[in-house]
């Protein structure tokens, strides 16, 4: 297993900066996709996994906000609305 210097050098495509090391690029990502897929991941269809799954909960949680803020958002909700939106299903 490599270290995690060696692991950066390889997959996230180190670039110096004035403030050290950028490792948010990324490099060989294809053979990174192969060696997780092959080594660590596993698939699982949800039918063979559903009697293992807790039931669904579903919870209210009241939050605190003021008449502005609603009278704000009732009229975005109005005009995404009015826009003609199939996939808005709101007031």
């Amino acid at each position: 297993m490599p270290s995690f210097s060696n692991f950066t050098k390889r997959y996230c495509n180190p670039t110096p900066t004035q403030y050290g090391i950028d490792l948010n690029g990324s490099t060989c990502t294809a053979e990174l996709h192969y060696v997780l897929q092959k080594m660590f991941m596993i698939r699982r269809l949800k039918k063979d996994v559903l009697d293992q799954l807790p039931d669904k909960r579903r919870q209210m949680i009241e939050v605190a906000t003021n008449d502005k803020l609603v009278n704000q958002l009732n009229k975005a909700l109005a005009g995404i609305k009015d826009s003609g939106n199939s996939d808005f299903d709101g007031p």
